[in-house]
């Protein structure tokens, strides 16, 4: 009855210590009930790993009466599991309850893509139609959140296996009478079309969709609903590299979920995760200084690693890196590695984000050999991930590649056969990223062109409209780097120069600086005219490979 109380009274952390404290009573309830009841309020306290072990005892203690009801419990676990961190533990309890459920586990890329392509066809050809049936019974209501469950947890660790499982959930869902599932299917699918750049996917599919998506949601009028689709909104946006927009839409759900909604960290989480980015990409350095810490102390004080980790990779390093620390960004991306648990060869989206922060530490500390060899030994892996089909991912690992061998050319020590490589990345990045469909493709490649120009000595050429991309670039609404000139020396990103990193101000100018070199290695120089490589000055005549 206390644990009741505190439960309706909102005080969900007494409310977890007292069911558990029943349950060693032997309280006149189900033992499965309490267990269920504390992991309950444990979620709703933002914990989602002894959530996750309240769920599984929970399970265990049902399945001999109620074997659905013990699924249903054992993929609740296996969501917290994923959304704290702890991924093999996860993957292997939803294979286990997908199995009993008559769904075939996808364990590989190759299977996810093959299934997702036909399935997203045949859905393509009716357009998406909802053809509302009888509504879910409980079997199906426990097999459509299964793989609602596998789609979003697994999205932001394998997104090419949760594609999978969420074509699957999106094709079941359109058949029942189940219009909130319908918004929350069909809002995933908007953000997934936005990204994917396929022959068999129209450009603008994802925004009708997202639109469609809207409208069903203001229809709903429910809270998650509606925070949902704004999230859904802000994820298309993201793959899109429409930043701003990503923000907005961001903000919007995030004042939803915390207002309005319960037990939605997981939610909130994802949708830090795209507002970051794109602050990052905005070169918003003010509110990125004060979201990054935050919500460190935040994700490690509910010990979800899931948010921690996305809090210490990715773009979270550009808020170090601004205030000229470095070692701090690299001691993150360290602390955030000795927390994956799967060990498999995939490039996971763990893998992606610390990559991405990695090499530019490497490039910001002067050391372009680390960031071009860290790039080439990751490729075949994010190019059997799928992550070049992904728009905006795509577009800026084929940057980054692009940015490491222009920083390696402009070295003194490079090697014919590493400079000969060095060259083949530019000519291949530039094809890549000039045949994508997302903003920013063009003037990255005008950006990496204006680079190699300028380090041949082509000051004219490297000088041109296109230089840096800074017109194009701030069209597209990336901020971090439209502000780059090679014609100006010494002056990088304006809007990082603009805000005040936090408590390493007095070390602006020369973060700045290097953060420049960092965004477009060989077009960044002192105020004497010599070009800054890779953190060391050089005569800007120095060989240079045709």
């Amino acid at each position: 009855q206390a644990a009741r109380r505190a439960e309706v009274g909102l005080a969900v952390d007494a409310a977890a210590g007292f069911y558990a404290q029943a349950a060693e009573l032997g309280a006149d309830a189900p033992p499965w009930e309490l267990f269920e009841a504390r992991a309950r309020c444990l979620v709703h306290a933002g914990q989602p790993g002894p959530a996750g072990d309240a769920y599984e005892h929970a399970a265990r203690l049902a399945e001999p009466e109620d074997a659905i009801r013990a699924l249903d419990l054992g993929r609740r676990a296996a969501e917290q599991f994923l959304h704290c961190g702890q991924v093999a533990r996860g993957k292997e309890l939803f294979e286990a309850v997908l199995l009993h459920l008559d769904v075939a586990p996808v364990r590989t890329v190759s299977a996810a893509g093959k299934y997702s392509k036909l399935q997203r066809f045949r859905l393509g050809l009716t357009g998406y139609r909802v053809r509302p049936g009888r509504p879910a019974d409980v079997a199906q209501r426990v097999r459509l959140d299964a793989l609602w469950g596998a789609t979003t947890s697994l999205a932001l660790v394998n997104h090419q296996i949760a594609d999978a499982y969420g074509v699957m959930h999106l094709a079941e869902a359109l058949q029942v009478d189940d219009p909130e599932r319908v918004v929350r299917a069909l809002g995933y699918e908007s953000a997934f079309l936005a990204g994917v750049e396929h022959w068999m996917l129209p450009a603008g599919r994802g925004e009708k969709l997202i639109r469609r998506v809207m409208a069903l949601a203001n229809d709903q009028a429910t809270p998650y609903s509606l925070a949902w689709a704004r999230m859904s909104a802000g994820a298309a946006a993201w793959h899109q590299a429409r930043w701003r927009d990503c923000v907005e839409e961001c903000e919007r759900a995030e004042r939803i979920y915390a207002a309005e909604c319960r037990g939605v960290d997981w939610e909130r989480a994802v949708t830090a995760v795209h507002r970051l980015y794109a602050l990052a990409q905005l070169g918003e350095v003010e509110a990125l200084a004060a979201a990054v810490p935050d919500g460190l102390h935040r994700a490690l004080a509910h010990g979800d690693l899931f948010a921690a980790n996305h809090h210490r990779q990715g773009p979270a390093c550009l808020h170090w890196l601004a205030a000229d620390r470095p070692e701090r960004a690299r001691q993150h991306l360290a602390e955030a590695a000795a927390t994956w648990h799967d060990h498999d060869d995939l490039f996971s989206t763990q893998h992606y984000h610390h990559l991405l922060a990695a090499a530019q530490v490497d490039l910001y500390e002067g050391l372009p050999r680390a960031a071009w060899e860290r790039m080439e030994a990751a490729w075949p892996r994010i190019a059997q991930a799928g992550f070049l089909l992904l728009g905006y991912c795509g577009a800026e690992l084929w940057h980054l590649r692009g940015r490491a061998a222009v920083a390696l050319l402009a070295q003194a020590d490079v090697s014919p056969d590493e400079a000969a490589r060095a060259r083949r990345v530019l000519r291949d990045a530039d094809r890549a990223l000039r045949r994508t469909r997302v903003s920013v493709g063009e003037p990255f490649a005008d950006l990496l062109a204006a680079a190699v120009a300028w380090l041949r000595g082509e000051r004219e050429a490297g000088a041109g409209p296109a230089a840096g991309g800074g017109g194009p670039l701030r069209a597209a609404g990336h901020g971090a780097s439209c502000g780059v000139r090679p014609s100006l020396p010494g002056h990088p990103a304006r809007r990082w120069r603009r805000g005040r990193p936090g408590p390493a101000g007095p070390r602006r100018p020369r973060a700045s600086r290097r953060l420049a070199s960092v965004i477009a290695p060989g077009l960044v120089t002192s105020p004497g005219g010599a070009v800054v490589r890779a953190g060391r000055a050089s005569s800007a005549s120095s060989p240079l490979p045709a």
